[in-house]
């Protein structure tokens, strides 16, 4: 008898195990995971992101140097303008990176902010595979301190540009559960970058009125910048678990001076879909 209760017990597991399997396989389908925003719907995704930096910037030191990097992201994507062609995606990321030099007899603090917004069309909306792209204001700063400078220990980055972005979705299932795979492309063309150059004091910018001489037009022959994500999408109940690998590729050559900023981060964030009720909230 004691056999048989066994027996049940394990059956009653098995059968609430698959019930909760199917329950969540539901509530994933509800989530329409991959698809784009309908007109009254936004895609709110926020990260959680840890990664490496590398820094070499001319002005600060001629080594390279390297350490974790911690950052905060935000994204939300939704429809605007009639027929559901339109969408506007915002983003925005907050990161904060230690580092070292080969050596390890110095140290740079670098804190990096990002906010972009984009406004795309959809050129490809199926079932499970869209494509977006369109006009995008692209905006960077922060700063760098290097505790080894007595000079100039810091220096502002400032950079802020019209740009192109572009995201491709597809969706699939796996073994009948739902997916979708998402890579999002930025490019910056041309804009404005703050660069002192070589040898330039931060008094002679206030007081000799040399800060022309820090500001300079920022174009593809100067600087080049490309930032990537490749993400996984997987519903989890109403939310979706978003696993990203971040790519943020950050060069110019102005004023004598070099500077590289690479950031490579993996991200984990949930993906929620929110009804816009009214007044676009």
């Amino acid at each position: 008898m004691m056999a048989r209760c066994h027996c049940s017990n394990t059956l009653c597991a098995v059968l609430l195990v698959l019930a909760t399997a199917v329950s969540a396989t539901s509530r994933a389908q509800d989530c329409r995971v991959g698809s784009l925003p309908l007109k009254n719907e936004k895609l709110s995704a926020h990260s959680i992101m840890l990664g490496v930096l590398e820094v070499k910037d001319g002005f600060m030191s001629p080594l390279k140097y390297r350490g974790p990097m911690i950052d905060f992201a935000s994204e939300v994507r939704r429809s605007i303008g009639c027929g559901e062609s339109w969408y506007r995606t915002s983003f925005f990321k907050l990161g904060f990176s230690p580092t070292t030099n080969h050596s390890d007899n110095g140290s740079m603090l670098a804190l990096d902010i990002n906010w972009r917004m984009s406004w795309e069309r959809a050129w490809l909306k199926r079932d499970n595979l869209s494509i977006t792209a369109g006009p995008q204001i692209f905006t960077k700063v922060g700063g760098l301190y290097n505790s080894r400078s007595s000079n100039n220990p810091a220096v502002p980055k400032v950079y802020l540009a019209a740009s192109v972005a572009g995201q491709a979705v597809y969706g699939f299932r796996l073994w009948n559960y739902p997916m979708a795979l998402e890579w999002r492309a930025e490019l910056p063309l041309i804009g404005y970058n703050f660069s002192p150059t070589y040898g330039l004091q931060y008094y002679e910018m206030v007081y000799v009125d040399s800060f022309s001489e820090a500001s300079h037009l920022a174009w593809p022959g100067n600087l080049n910048n490309f930032c990537q994500r490749l993400s996984l999408d997987i519903p989890m109940g109403g939310v979706q678990l978003r696993l990203s690998y971040y790519g943020d590729y950050f060069h110019y050559d102005i004023g004598g001076l070099d500077c590289r900023i690479y950031e490579n981060s993996c991200m984990i964030g949930v993906v929620r879909r929110f009804e816009i009720k009214y007044n676009g909230r």
